[in-house]
């Protein structure tokens, strides 16, 4: 990727998922089969500002929230889309020196009908075993579910989870930071995105993080703002049209 030595958003992507670390590694070797002209051009794209902008819009659709970056976008026909974004803006080879304090993954790919309906029962609250996620590659770490809900939006239908604990990532920055291979503290929202007449096998999903909200001692977190906030959820989503 970069000249400098910095750590590619890949190993990002890889370690902020968990069971993503796959996908990722499966996706590059599937780039490398679709063409090495192909890859070649992802990565020259990435190392362009304007390019990486427009790939993560071509995922994405809509327009990225203010105080996020594109990081990566990507699109195997057939086969799996991916988009990244963080509150960092990466360096001028596309590179991160740090993931920032929060972020959003968008990952639709191919995926099996018994994995789709076990999310489906996870996200509908038939049940609520975290193993659900974990099964279909979303590895969060330990936490504790919040809340879950539905938005109806004005292109797609979002199912959501709000979870408050260990989020897996790559490093961590300012208060987030801990010495223990990259977990840290924050609050995720995975979000389960419903395109409408979709009658596809892909499975749309969505990861939205950010660092806990600062609290004083004996008081009850407030959530505003955060991904356990179904009003801010609802207005961060309100940017992507992902089903096109």
């Amino acid at each position: 990727m970069g000249r400098k030595g910095n750590t590619s958003p890949w190993v990002y992507v890889a370690l902020g998922c968990g069971g993503l670390a796959i996908l990722a590694v499966a996706a590059l070797i599937a780039l490398l089969v679709f063409g090495a002209r192909k890859a070649k051009q992802f990565g020259e794209d990435m190392q362009d500002p304007q390019a990486r902008h427009e790939r993560v819009v071509k995922v994405l659709g809509g327009d990225i929230p203010d105080g996020y970056y594109p990081v990566m976008g990507m699109e195997i026909p057939f086969l799996m889309e991916m988009a990244m974004l963080t509150d960092q803006p990466p360096d001028e080879d596309g590179d991160l020196d740090d993931l920032g304090e929060g972020g959003f993954i968008y990952l639709r790919m191919r995926s099996r009908r018994s994995k789709r309906e076990q999310l489906e029962d996870f996200f509908e609250g038939r049940t609520n075993d975290l193993e659900a996620l974990r099964r279909s590659n979303i590895n969060l770490g330990r936490g504790k579910l919040i809340d879950r809900g539905s938005l109806d939006l004005d292109t797609f239908k979002a199912r959501w989870i709000a979870q408050r604990g260990e989020v897996i990532m790559g490093s961590g920055s300012g208060r987030q930071r801990r010495n223990d291979g990259g977990r840290i503290e924050g609050i995720t929202a995975v979000i389960l995105v419903e395109c409408p007449n979709d009658q596809s096998a892909a499975q749309r999903i969505g990861i939205w993080f950010a660092p806990e909200p600062e609290t004083a001692e004996g008081t009850e977190m407030d959530l505003t703002g955060t991904p356990a906030d179904e009003n801010a959820l609802r207005g961060f989503l309100g940017h992507f049209a992902p089903c096109g």
